[in-house]
């Protein structure tokens, strides 16, 4: 998934290739599932062409409607959403406000409620959304940032003193996993349990930013208790888990567990990335974080030269036109 220049020709709209195989576009009825290194949508290998924003679902401003509607015109059936956008000024999962203080125990209906829409809306159109549920980002940073200074994790923003510093965040078994994250991964399935569309993400960017840098532990964690609701009796929808390691040992470990089904991989560099062909399982490419995700005003590149060092990254991850189809 490849963030691009606003103002974009389609040609490159149409060639921000993520996953490996042919590219029907969804039926609005979706059943999302994995056949070995392949992504399946109603039994058919699909490819995911996709944008990501961080904060669609946070804020209540943004027009979804339209926002898919423009998507399913220009071919892009992937979207990437976070529960909990770090920099929100609007909705969280969480009652309250950075200004009046959340409170982690009290969940917030008119957000599950918003996160249900929109993924409903991208079911109608046959998007597929990724749900990533944690952020090991928003962990970093200093007030300059707006980043762990303005989380609502932060015990200086809730009611709570769960986490007084960002090294709690990953303490499993605690109060902290039993009495809000373990709940907020429920209430999520909870709500989207019904729609094929789904691509449940556990961690954005986990190891880069001090979570499972010497075990796979927390992911580990999401992963099993994602597993165990995904595959209840009465669950029946999507049962696909990611997860989007960014160092060897995180790496080696979701190529290896069962759990885990697609594998995200963020590229920062125009070389070609390695490994992804062993990995033996769907992988979902993405610029997050590189500069040609960036506008010049926020330290990244001009659109002509965006463009250009995307397509570099393409070509470089997806050298066999022939094999592969970009």
């Amino acid at each position: 998934m490849l963030d691009l220049p606003r103002n974009r020709p389609s040609w490159v709209l149409k060639s921000i290739a993520v996953l490996l195989f042919a590219f029907p576009l969804a039926s609005q009825s979706m059943t999302l599932t994995r056949a070995g290194s392949r992504l399946l949508i109603d039994n058919k290998p699909i490819r995911l062409v996709g944008y990501g924003c961080y904060g669609m679902v946070s804020e209540s401003s943004f027009e979804s409607e339209t926002f898919f509607d423009r998507l399913a015109e220009s071919r892009i059936n992937l979207v990437r959403v976070w529960v909990l956008f770090h920099w929100t000024n609007d909705l969280t999962p969480f009652e309250g406000s950075r200004a009046s203080r959340y409170d982690l125990l009290k969940q917030n209906d008119a957000f599950y409620s918003r996160l249900k829409n929109f993924v409903g809306m991208a079911e109608e159109r046959g998007i597929v959304v990724q749900v990533c549920l944690f952020d090991g980002v928003a962990l970093t940073g200093d007030n300059s940032t707006n980043r762990w200074p303005n989380f609502p994790y932060n015990t200086v923003n809730n009611f709570q003193d769960y986490l007084t510093s960002p090294g709690q965040f990953n303490d499993v078994p605690s109060e902290w996993w039993s009495e809000v994250t373990g709940p907020l991964i429920d209430r999520v399935v909870d709500e989207l349990g019904n729609f094929g569309n789904v691509i449940y993400e556990a961690v954005n960017e986990p190891d880069t930013h001090g979570l499972d840098t010497t075990s796979p532990q927390f992911d580990r964690d999401v992963v099993d208790r994602l597993y165990d609701l995904l595959h209840r009796p009465d669950y029946h929808g999507s049962k696909i888990i990611s997860v989007n390691p960014e160092a060897a040992l995180l790496r080696e470990w979701a190529m290896s567990y069962g759990k885990v089904d697609l594998v995200s991989y963020h590229i920062k560099s125009t070389e070609a990335p390695q490994g992804i062909s062993d990995f033996g399982k769907p992988v979902l490419i993405s610029n997050d974080g590189d500069t040609s995700q960036r506008t010049e005003a926020f330290g990244g590149l001009d659109p002509a030269s965006r463009l250009a060092r995307i397509q570099s990254m393409l070509d470089s991850t997806f050298p066999n036109e022939d094999v592969d189809g970009t």
